[in-house]
């Protein structure tokens, strides 16, 4: 989507950014924690998101 946030930007201001014990709440999908999240990381790299 154009103008919408990137893996870089996801990366960078969630991941990079946020406590681990921080809840992100995605507009789809399950509510996620940056340290549960961080080890899918690479699979996600791999899929282009």
């Amino acid at each position: 989507m154009p103008g919408g946030i990137g893996p870089v930007d996801v990366e960078t201001k969630i991941f990079g950014a946020l406590p681990d014990e921080t809840w992100v709440y995605p507009c789809h999908g399950s509510d996620i924690t940056p340290d549960a999240e961080r080890p899918r990381l690479p699979q996600r790299h791999a899929r282009g998101r």
